[in-house]
């Protein structure tokens, strides 16, 4: 897959969100090896994946760097995508944790999110969020992220730790799950959330402008992936938006 990064705007700059948001590619790293969802991200799989950092705030400075840096890497396999993130943060014995339920508050935690478009058609996607002691939190976003259905309930994993420079989750999607076009190179467009709830702090991977109460799907990053048997990782460069096609249920693999 792919994702982007690079270009923070400085506070006393107007945030060029569409220029941003066309620089953020990231590649996503197919792996071979077996990826153990505990949080620990230390398999060397992770730390050959390239990075997206470099989060912007949306609230409360619009435009400036996020105060604690967010790093995170993708990688894939034939059943799963991986999400693996590591919050930075300076006190962590201040993190905010409310809730440890299934369907928690997003808005009331520490919280990371990936929004995905997997038909890359800006308008539906699909989100999943936890927070800082492993909480789970997901939904259905149509109509570009103006209605979000946050009674779906997908078949997902997360675990967490907290350490003492911050917190790392580690997350995997099956692919059954979501729905997505039936080609061999998926372009999908992608975004990352994080929210510091004792600052009131919401920063996104590409950037967000502070009037959007939800992520809108159209203002996502955009990545690719290779599916199947095939090079480790698809460079992916200017790949073309595949045809539209009926949604369903994913391929076989």
């Amino acid at each position: 897959m792919l994702f982007a990064l690079t270009v923070q705007a400085s506070a006393d700059e107007r945030v060029d969100y569409a220029a941003i948001r066309k620089e953020r590619r990231l590649a996503a790293v197919r792996t071979t090896m077996p990826i153990t969802i505990d949080g620990a991200l230390d398999e060397p799989a992770w730390a050959d994946a390239p990075l997206a950092s470099g989060f912007l705030q949306s609230e409360p400075h619009e435009g400036e760097p996020a105060t604690e840096a967010t790093q995170v890497r993708v990688l894939y396999d034939d059943a799963f995508l991986y999400v693996g993130v590591f919050a930075r943060d300076s006190s962590p014995g201040e993190i905010i944790v409310n809730d440890l339920k299934k369907d928690f508050d997003p808005g009331a935690s520490d919280t990371f999110g990936v929004i995905l478009d997997t038909f890359h058609d800006e308008r539906n996607g699909f989100m999943f969020a936890t927070n800082a002691m492993g909480a789970k939190w997901d939904a259905q976003m149509v109509n570009e992220g103006r209605d979000v259905n946050s009674n779906w309930d997908g078949i997902w994993s997360v675990k967490t730790r907290v350490t003492a420079d911050g917190w790392y989750a580690e997350m995997a999607i099956p692919f059954r799950t979501l729905r997505f076009a039936d080609a061999d190179v998926q372009t999908w467009g992608i975004n990352f959330l994080r929210r510091i709830r004792r600052r009131n702090e919401d920063s996104h991977w590409p950037p967000l402008p502070p009037i959007y109460r939800t992520v809108p799907v159209s203002m996502a990053g955009t990545p690719c992936a290779h599916r199947g048997p095939g090079p480790a990782q698809q460079p992916c460069r200017s790949p073309p938006r595949p045809r539209p096609r009926p949604r369903g249920t994913p391929p076989t693999r």
